[in-house]
Order: structure tokens, then sequence, then C-alpha cells
């Protein structure tokens, strides 16, 4: 069989000259798309329940240590804002860089 751009078509020429192999094809198909799905099902199956518990886990943890929750929420809220703060510093550089790039430009012209 010659090699084409399109390997597809030449299958589909192929498989198209022996609805025999048509029917083989569509079996092989249709038995690899069920095996696939019997691999995945069961796992699919346990996720929900799975997630479910999860959620509910943490959220007990968190009502029955709310002094923690609260403590981490703090700590949370230090560390988000000294991030903003560093943005803000490193904008702030950028921009002084910036305008003294500028300067250094007029005075060479």
């Amino acid at each position: 069989m010659l090699m084409t751009a399109n390997p597809g078509k030449q299958l589909n020429k192929f498989l198209s000259k022996d609805s025999t192999l048509e029917v083989v094809f569509d079996l092989l198909v249709q038995e690899s798309f069920e095996r696939i799905l019997a691999m995945y099902l069961p796992l699919l199956e346990r996720l929900g329940p799975r997630r479910s518990d999860e959620i509910n886990s943490a959220s007990r943890m968190l009502k029955n240590y709310p002094a923690q929750r609260a403590g981490a929420l703090r700590e949370f809220s230090r560390k988000a804002r000294i991030q903003v703060e560093q943005a803000r510093q490193s904008e702030k550089t950028a921009t002084d860089a910036s305008v003294l790039i500028k300067r250094y430009k007029e005075l060479l012209r």
C-alpha cells in the first residue's frame, strides 16, 4: 500500500472495498471503547463519593477548630498584604527605572 498525505482516506478506501473489514474494524473500535470504559467507570463511580467525603471532612474540621481557622485566616491575610506590597514596590521600581532611562536618553540627545 502506498503512503499518502492522508492515511485516513486510504484506510477508508481499503475498508470500503470489503464490508467484512468494515464490520471487523467497527467491532474493534467498539471493543476498545468498552475496555476503556470498563477501566475508568469504577474510578468515576468512586470519585463522587470520595469528593463528597473530602469536602465534608474539611467542613467538619473547620467547624471543630474555629481558633485555628481564624489564625490561619489572619496569617493568610498578612502574607497576602505582604505580597501586594511587594508587587506595588516592584511596580514603582520599574516605573522609576523607566523614567530614569527616559531622562538619560534625553541627556544624550
